[in-house]
């Protein structure tokens, strides 16, 4: 394991030993936050690595639950940056991310502190943590679950007075690990204003082609210099990852990666719908795998052969 220096202090060229208190409440349960920021920082003590759970760490003795998540969730979004080599925890040769949570020496001390239910016949090295914690009711709920609200419409709507929506499609042909990609931004009328196609290489699954889709859609709006964009997609399992980031290790990087290309979009919005409130972005994406259309372009307008599709939905 990579030793890092954690976001909240930094040690190395800090004169003022003082906390970031805005990444302290970002990073820290609301209930320690005081006991963080008065914690005093001792520059004169050389660094050390150290365990939440040793006697010279104590707050995180007082909150178990917050304190595994936010170490779950910092080791999917990289504040825990894991490389293949020596560790330095232990000396294994191949230190993963499932090692480091769970069959590491030092964790196995922190999970037998934590009093946690653990599996009865132990920890595989594989271990779907997530889907354990699931089961013993210690995911959070509330605070991972309300990107997404309210009905799913059946069939496209016009944006709000004022905004544009970016529908985003994607398909796969798996033969060729070949992805196909699609966006199409229209007014409050429904008017077609742009629609850009392009094609992936050596893409392993769809999830992963449904990701870089969104993530190239909303890099384009920013490159357009759009505003007040609501991005639109109808895969399924993105908005699982977004909704449930503990529930999809392998995917929440690149998802957040994406949103945060969304959001860099002034007032921005993203809405999960079904794929029949998608259907031009998506028949362009599959025109890409299914036809070899693998040109890239953005052009004005939408493509003429889909004319018809999208004069109707503009008059629903």
């Amino acid at each position: 394991m990579t030793p890092v220096t954690h976001p909240i202090v930094r040690y190395g060229g800090c004169t003022t030993g003082t906390w970031d208190h805005n990444l302290v409440r970002q990073l820290i349960d609301e209930e320690d936050v005081n006991l963080v920021l008065n914690t005093k920082i001792n520059l004169s003590r050389a660094d050390k690595l150290i365990w939440g759970f040793s006697k010279n760490a104590n707050i995180l003795e007082k909150n178990t639950k917050p304190a595994i998540f936010l170490f779950l969730i910092a080791a999917l979004s990289e504040y825990v940056n894991l490389r293949t080599g020596s560790g330095s925890v232990c000396g294994q040769d191949s230190e993963t991310i499932c090692h480091v949570l769970f069959h590491c020496k030092t964790a196995k001390e922190v999970w037998d502190k934590s009093r946690f239910p653990l599996p009865s016949a132990g920890w595989s090295q594989n271990s779907d943590t997530a889907v354990w914690l699931n089961l013993h009711d210690n995911l959070p709920t509330e605070e991972y679950s309300t990107m997404f609200r309210g009905s799913v419409p059946e069939k496209w709507q016009k944006p709000p007075a004022s905004f544009l929506k970016c529908n985003v499609g994607s398909s796969l042909d798996e033969g060729s690990s070949i992805a196909g990609a699609a966006w199409v931004v229209r007014d409050a009328r429904g008017i077609v204003l742009l629609h850009s196609r392009r094609a992936f290489a050596n893409v392993s699954s769809l999830q992963q082609a449904n990701v870089m889709a969104l993530h190239w859609a909303a890099e384009a709006m920013s490159d357009l210099k759009l505003k007040k964009v609501v991005f639109e997609f109808s895969a399924l399992e993105v908005k699982k990852a977004m909704d449930h980031p503990l529930l999809c290790f392998g995917h929440f990087q690149p998802v957040s990666h994406a949103l945060s290309a969304i959001y860099s979009i002034r007032d921005a919005k993203i809405s999960y719908v079904t794929s029949s409130c998608n259907l031009i972005a998506n028949l362009i994406a599959v025109s890409v795998t299914r036809d070899q259309r693998y040109q890239s372009y953005v052009a004005r307008n939408g493509p003429a052969w889909l004319a018809t599709q999208i004069g109707q939905e503009a008059s629903a």
